[in-house]
């Protein structure tokens, strides 16, 4: 769970985040595993940490996993699509905890090569329908392309290779161009 959250922690570091941001990222990963508890975050951390903990904690509940659309999600009844995003909006009090979610959601979507078939579809799914919108929204594109390109990658394997392959052979035809290119221009210029 600590290697989980250094990862975390490397996603939110890219992205600039502050000391604090970075340090609930850790502590997160630690207590959504149940070794951490809020009390104990709040005692040596602080208020700030722990809220931004606790946030985490609690958008993790949207998960769809295993759950049908009509059981209730703290307290209330929600369908697995657009409600979902609408909850999570109002679950946002603060940007810092989406940035640390969609942090934890991109170590999610990278480690899924393991996973059962099912559990990659579900989450693919989910970081689709969700956490690539709410990335976008956030102004975060490269993490949205990642979770798009990832979930795309697990939910349609054979689609996705069929794309990959296309796009390396262009890839190949464009850095050929582009030397070439770049020789002409280098040949003009001497």
């Amino acid at each position: 769970y600590f290697m989980w959250g250094l990862l975390i922690v490397n996603i939110l570091a890219e992205l600039g985040s502050t000391k604090d941001v970075l340090l609930a990222g850790l502590l997160y990963s630690l207590a959504h595993s149940q070794i951490l508890q809020a009390s104990t975050i709040n005692d040596f951390f602080g208020a700030d940490i722990e809220s931004l903990v606790a946030g985490v904690l609690r958008m993790t509940v949207v998960s769809e996993y295993g759950r049908s659309g009509d059981e209730p999600i703290l307290g209330q009844v929600y369908t697995p699509k657009d409600n979902v995003r609408q909850m999570l909006v109002a679950m946002i009090d603060d940007v810092r905890i989406a940035m640390i979610k969609l942090a934890e959601r991109t170590v999610v979507m990278r480690d899924l090569k393991s996973c059962p078939l099912e559990v990659q579809r579900l989450a693919s799914q989910e970081v689709f329908d969700v956490y690539a919108p709410l990335a976008d929204r956030l102004g975060i594109g490269h993490l949205k392309w990642e979770l798009e390109d990832l979930s795309f990658r697990y939910s349609q394997p054979d689609d996705y290779h069929k794309v990959a392959r296309l796009l390396d052979g262009t890839r190949m035809d464009r850095d050929r161009y582009i030397f070439r290119v770049r020789d002409e221009l280098d040949a003009m210029l001497k």
